[in-house]
């Protein structure tokens, strides 16, 4: 959510070099410095609640896939093949109902220079995400369907900031959450074959809400807020081969988004009280598009039943950019938010061992490498400026018996990139913006049951 909250002042605003002047609004020194100082103040918020804008997963999703570290494209099966690999659907032995995998956890962010030189912000923030509830049932010896609702990206932020001894002071209230939801089938030919196929059908349902205040003594004050809600399509295509003693290879091919329906409100108000300047705009008919890029995973892993089981995964996504929001106030002006991804690889790797009949523990390790650079210059049109790499680390205990399956796991994630701050002020006072270094850290607990039948 970094570019999330920048952005809406830096682009909907106008940058400190002035590019509300140039969509036609008069504005003095005085709103240039305001303008400037709103865009930094949203820095460490924007960083606060960034996820799959800027990688694409802050955390790992699934039953036991999230204990292994979302190495599951060779060795997925029941509802978490419906997520990371259909074709895994045709080794589901049983029916099954997932009632419930919740993560509950705290997200810890610093920031130097956030808001303005020397005026360094942090932010804590409590999550909890459902992020899987789906269900799969055998229709024959050769095939079995699922259906799955996840939660991959789910982020909110709140903070109420003081600085310069109260001349200063800055809120935030934002949350960014993706919904992915559909049906999924696997088959495996003649029953026997050590080929399994499988293809999943994704409805995509995104919301961003925002609300940012800014108040300067020696400038005057702004506000600004938005609600987005954007709908889109995607599909996933798997195969798994059967190699013998357990030895397994998975591919998969999951298809950017095909854009829906997509819409949004936005409103602006600022007040320059020695300039005697004020302004209010408004538009109800913001468009939005929530494009994901394609995804290629190719895995490779050995599982024997009750005894042990690991993966390794390696995933692709090729470079990416559209307009996440365009919109026109009614006062005059039109902008758009812009991201732009780079290719990124991410890697998984994750093993479990049967430490005793029904008990097994996993751990695992996976990669969040970012997309985004940085932009060097304070008028870029990028909506996403933070680069921050996650590292993870996964662990879960299971208890399984003949008809219930429960797993209660650990992860921990961190990493350290850049933002983009502000770290000195110009001869003429305005402040002057730059990257400023950025530290994440992510920890969750989840707790997952299922049944079987």
């Amino acid at each position: 959510m970094q570019g999330f909250l920048r952005s809406t002042w830096g682009r909907g605003v106008g940058h400190s070099r002035g590019s509300f002047q140039r969509k036609g609004f008069d504005m003095s020194n005085r709103f240039v410095r305001i303008s400037a100082a709103a865009a930094l103040a949203t820095g460490l918020f924007a960083a606060a609640a960034q996820a799959s804008d800027g990688r694409y997963r802050d955390y790992v999703i699934g039953d036991r896939a999230s204990g292994m570290g979302g190495a599951a494209i060779a060795v997925a099966q029941s509802v978490d093949a419906v997520y990371y690999n259909p074709a895994g659907l045709s080794d589901t032995k049983r029916d099954s109902l997932s009632l419930s995998a919740n993560l509950y956890g705290f997200e810890k962010l610093r920031q130097r220079n956030a808001m303005a030189p020397g005026e360094d912000a942090s932010s804590s923030s409590f999550v909890a995400i459902p992020t899987a509830v789906g269900g799969v049932a055998r229709f024959s010896d050769e095939w079995v369907g699922g259906f799955g609702v996840f939660t991959p990206e789910n982020d909110k932020a709140s903070l109420i900031a003081s600085k310069a001894n109260g001349k200063h002071l800055y809120t935030l209230n934002g949350s960014d959450q993706t919904l992915k939801f559909g049906p999924a089938i696997g088959w495996r030919p003649g029953g026997d074959s050590p080929w399994s196929f499988g293809a999943a059908v994704f409805g995509v349902y995104r919301s961003m809400e925002l609300d940012v205040g800014l108040y300067r003594t020696e400038d005057g004050q702004m506000n600004q807020a938005y609600n987005l809600k954007d709908f889109s399509l995607m599909a996933m295509l798997g195969a798994q081969y059967d190699f013998g003693g357990g030895w397994r290879a998975g591919a998969t091919v999951q298809s950017p988004n095909l854009h829906l329906y997509g819409t949004g409100k936005r409103y602006l108000t600022m007040a320059v009280p020695d300039a005697q300047f004020q302004l209010g705009a408004y538009s109800d008919d913001v468009d939005t598009e929530n494009r994901q890029a394609l995804q290629l995973g190719l895995g490779i892993g050995r599982s024997v039943p009750g005894q042990y089981a690991f993966g390794l995964d390696v995933l692709y996504h090729p470079s990416t950019s559209y307009d996440l929001m365009d919109w026109s106030f009614a006062q005059g002006g039109h902008d758009s938010a812009h991201v732009r991804m780079k290719d990124v690889v991410d890697f998984s790797l994750g093993g479990e061992y049967y430490v005793a009949e029904g008990w097994p523990v996993r751990a695992g390790v996976f990669t969040s490498f970012s997309a985004v650079d940085v932009p060097d210059a304070e008028d870029s049109d990028e909506f996403l400026d933070t680069d921050v790499d996650l590292y993870g680390i996964t662990f879960s205990v299971g208890r399984e018996t003949q008809n219930m399956g429960i797993n209660l796991g650990l992860e921990y994630a961190f990493g350290n990139g850049h933002t983009s701050g502000y770290d000195r002020y110009a001869e003429d006072g305005q402040i002057v913006g730059g990257e400023t270094p950025c530290k994440k850290q992510l920890i969750l607990v989840s707790l997952s049951t299922s049944y079987y039948f």
